[in-house]
């Protein structure tokens, strides 16, 4: 099973959000584009950059009510990256 945890908090995250966190730890930066082309190849759906934006918005909101801590920046028009 799939599980998110920070500093031992298990966060209640979808398969997709998963995905999408697990490629941020593996990659420094990620474009709207790279993370689409990830997760249509992995759950075989087409998305739209607009999903993308509500997809990362419900994990920052969880990591958030989670932990208190804000984890994923943003970069205006370029895609997101982990905050350590």
């Amino acid at each position: 099973m799939d599980r998110v945890m920070y500093n031992n908090i298990f966060i209640p995250l979808t398969p997709t959000e998963i995905s999408v966190v697990k490629l941020l730890i593996k990659r420094k930066f990620l474009s709207k584009e790279e993370i689409i082309h990830y997760i249509e190849s992995k759950f075989g759906k087409t998305y739209t950059k607009q999903y993308i934006v509500v997809i990362v918005h419900r994990i920052r909101e969880k990591i958030r009510l989670c932990t208190g801590r804000e984890l994923i920046d943003s970069k205006y028009g370029g895609g997101y990256k982990l905050k350590y």
